[in-house]
């Protein structure tokens, strides 16, 4: 829930910065199988600790991109933002029996810097004071925004 409440976060600054009112959107949970081998990398961490940057996806890209090229099945690492573990799956097809977990309601406010999920209406099962965030690139200028790209990583799972 932190991953994607952060890259929501960002998408959401990206287009709606200086807006002043509750933006809001829907997201769907799932519970998968996966079956597959992973690359165990949650005790590298002290040696490479751009694995869990909270301001850039440059390092675990290339790892990414490495497990792609390897092919390999994915890579288990440490959750930057909260104290689990994300899984990010490079080959889709380790996935199965998808199944609906719930529904999350994503509530943000840019310029007071707050996102709250919720998974029933008024009772927050989720909330950050976003200016304890790292900031994205290029929020202070629109140019800057403008100027700013940024590569979809593998699909991230968080594991209980």
């Amino acid at each position: 829930m932190y991953e994607t409440a952060w890259h929501w976060y960002r998408f959401a600054l990206d287009s709606f910065a200086a807006e002043d009112h509750e933006i809001v959107t829907e997201r769907r949970v799932f519970d998968v199988r996966c079956d597959a081998l992973l690359i165990d990398l949650r005790s590298k961490q002290a040696s490479y600790p751009d694995l869990t940057s909270r301001t850039s996806y440059a390092f675990t890209h290339r790892a990414g991109l490495y497990a792609q090229e390897q092919d390999l099945n994915g890579l288990l690492v440490r959750s930057a933002r909260c104290g689990g573990a994300n899984a990010a799956i490079v080959k889709s097809m380790r996935l199965s029996n998808v199944r609906r977990r719930t529904y999350l309601t994503y509530r943000l406010n840019a310029v007071r810097d707050t996102v709250a999920a919720e998974r029933q209406p008024g009772r927050k099962r989720l909330a950050l004071c976003t200016g304890n965030l790292p900031r994205p690139p290029g929020r202070a200028t629109e140019a800057a925004r403008t100027a700013q790209t940024t590569t979809a990583p593998p699909a991230l799972v968080h594991v209980d």
